[in-house]
């Protein structure tokens, strides 16, 4: 289920926002937010006037932080094209995506490798948002077959040549007739109005039997949200952990939440299909 959006409008603090974050200065259309994901439409305030909390809202049904303006369908994509990677990431205080590529190597990747093997010795893997594809590379030394997925074109093209592994250009649900032992989703799931469709995609993808690790911010209360995980416009959805179980569905199984990097939590997925 999506979250469900209001009539559209502008609103002009979010396009100082968009311009601090390196986006082009103009007017854009917004939507709120009027029902979470979860089908709820109990969503009330946090009652922070000021910081970062005053851009979000509490679903009292799931416990998730839900944004209260969301980008029109029309923009939504130029937060996630090329200036994403290129000025978006840098501008918050990120090495760009080639930089990345060495110093991931040294951080987050050691521990996903650590996470997926416990779950997964050998097989074919899928990494959606695979970036500059340096997780994949390691995998493939490791004897993993592996499949990468962006959406940038110039990022696969550029981590393809850098990594000799198989990254593509594409979504989830372009891929349907492949099947993988795991699926790795890292600083995905945040992103998305449609969290449940999502997970049901990666579940077509997945052998029965295989395992589906999605990185992010999980939490028993709202208030333990890390202020730098409210991002306005990008961390659409933060979640709570009793809402893991409302992303079931007829193939999807909830399994487990374990410690990820830099305070995020991966949330575990089995693919109960036989």
């Amino acid at each position: 289920m999506a979250l469900e959006l209001g009539p559209s409008r502008y609103h002009h603090r979010l396009d100082a926002f968009m311009e601090r974050e390196g986006y082009v200065s103009k007017e854009r259309l917004y939507h709120r937010v009027v029902r979470c994901w979860c089908g709820s439409y109990s969503l009330s305030s946090t009652g922070e006037s000021s910081g970062e909390f005053r851009h979000y809202q509490h679903c009292e049904h799931c416990g998730c932080l839900i944004l209260k303006d969301v980008l029109a369908e029309e923009d939504i994509g130029e937060l996630y094209g090329p200036r994403y990677y290129r000025e978006h990431q840098i501008a918050i205080g990120l090495p760009d995506f080639t930089k990345r590529y060495e110093t991931d190597a040294d951080d987050r990747i050691p521990v996903w490798i650590e996470i997926l093997k416990r779950f997964c010795k050998k097989g074919k893997v899928l990494e959606i948002g695979s970036s500059h594809g340096r997780f994949l590379k390691e995998l493939s030394d490791l004897g993993y077959d592996v499949v990468g997925l962006d959406l940038d074109t110039d990022i696969c093209n550029w981590s393809r040549e850098k990594t000799r592994c198989d990254i593509r250009c594409a979504t989830v649900d372009k891929i349907k007739d492949e099947k993988f032992d795991v699926v790795f989703a890292g600083d995905v799931l945040e992103h998305l109005y449609d969290p449940k469709e999502f997970v049901q995609q990666v579940m077509d993808v997945l052998r029965p039997g295989g395992t589906a690790l999605f990185q992010t911010i999980i939490f028993d209360d709202w208030r333990q949200c890390p202020i730098e995980a409210l991002r306005p416009l990008f961390h659409t959805i933060l979640y709570a952990r009793r809402s893991l179980r409302l992303l079931e569905g007829a193939l999807s199984s909830f399994y487990d939440v374990i410690p990820g990097v830099f305070g995020c939590t991966v949330a575990v997925f089995v693919n109960k299909g036989s």
